[in-house]
C-alpha cells in the first residue's frame, strides 16, 4: 500500500512540476510578446499581466489551503489536496492565459 501510495504521490508531483512549467512558458511567451512589440500599448498589458499574475499566484496559494476543499473530502492541508489543487487551478489560469495572450494579439495587431 505505501509503495502506491508513493505512486500516487509521485505522480501528482509530476503533474504539478509540468502543468506549473506549461503556466510559466505561457507566461513567459505573452511577457516577451509585449516586451517585443512596439504597440503604445504593450507596456500597459504587460504591467496588468504582471499584476495579475501576482494576485493569481496569491489567491491559490490561500485556497489551496484554506477553502476549497468539502468536509467529507481529503483534509484541507493535505500533501495531496494541494498539489491537486495547485493543478486544478493552474490548467485554469493556462487557459485564461491563452484567451488573454488572444485578445492581445488580436489587440496589438503586431
Amino acid at each position: 500500500m505505501s509503495s502506491q501510495n508513493d505512486s500516487v504521490r509521485q505522480e501528482q508531483y509530476n503533474q504539478e512540476q509540468q502543468t506549473s512549467k506549461e503556466l510559466q512558458d505561457k507566461y513567459n511567451d505573452i511577457i516577451a510578446y509585449l516586451t517585443k512589440s512596439k504597440n503604445k500599448n504593450a507596456l500597459t498589458y504587460k504591467k496588468m499581466l504582471i499584476e495579475s499574475q501576482t494576485h493569481w499566484e496569491k489567491y491559490v496559494a490561500n485556497y489551496c489551503t484554506l477553502d476549497a476543499m468539502p468536509a467529507n473530502e481529503t483534509p484541507r492541508g493535505s500533501d495531496s489536496f494541494y498539489r491537486e489543487c495547485k493543478i486544478d487551478k493552474a490548467k485554469q489560469r493556462l487557459t485564461e492565459l491563452n484567451q488573454q495572450y488572444a485578445d492581445i494579439k488580436s489587440t496589438l495587431g503586431d
